[in-house]
């Protein structure tokens, strides 16, 4: 399930590096009215982080971590509990199915709103990969290196390679028509170059 996911995505974590955890679940209120309903519930989530505490427990101390329960909306708690935080791990189902564009998972929502760096963990994804690498998108905007400065950390972190991709839309052909004479190999040569610099650039700064 999506919380599993997430957290063995933390285990693994702190198997390489020191961490101060703390595992939050949500009981879902805002639309429970009776207390036969509400209360099973929060029987399930804490037995969700018994299971959590007995998992960290295997890789570190009992004050290093601390679980605890909430009851409200799901995304509102979680991000509270992130104010001030460094990381917020959320597990995704949607990444195992057919996406559902007009509903924004949690996850994306929790992404897209928090003041933290979010990492999203899909549900299925323990499996060992041979040769891990990482990949990071690059705007060439200017505004690209908070984000390759993450995936440096993280190369580093699992011993990986480092992946950057840039890419840009081409115009459509009915554009192409309509300006035929227009020449897109400048256009073309500019994107190269920009991304070039920033490649070069960025082995600069990690060699």
């Amino acid at each position: 399930i999506p919380s599993d996911a997430a957290l063995e995505w933390t285990v693994d974590r702190a198997r390489r590096t020191r961490l101060s955890v703390e595992v939050l679940t949500v009981v879902n209120t805002d639309r429970l009215f009776l207390d036969e309903v509400v209360e099973p519930l929060m029987l399930a989530g804490e037995q969700v982080l018994h299971h959590a505490g007995d998992r960290l427990r295997e890789v570190l101390d009992e004050s290093s971590f601390r679980t605890y329960l909430a009851t409200g909306s799901p995304a509102r708690e979680i991000l509270y509990a992130a104010d001030g935080r460094d990381l917020v791990v959320v597990g995704t189902g949607n990444a195992t199915r057919r996406p559902v564009f007009h509903h924004a998972s949690m996850a994306i929502r929790i992404a897209s709103t928090s003041q933290a760096d979010v990492v999203v963990v899909p549900a299925g994804s323990d499996e060992q990969v041979a040769a891990p690498h990482v990949v990071v998108g690059v705007q060439g905007n200017g505004e690209d290196w908070p984000t390759i400065d993450i995936a440096v950390r993280e190369a580093r972190l699992l011993g990986a390679s480092l992946e950057l991709v840039h890419s840009w839309e081409q115009p459509s052909a009915s554009w192409i028509a309509a300006v035929s004479s227009v020449d897109l190999a400048p256009y073309a040569a500019e994107k190269e170059h920009l991304f070039d610099g920033i490649v070069a650039q960025t082995r600069d700064l990690n060699p």
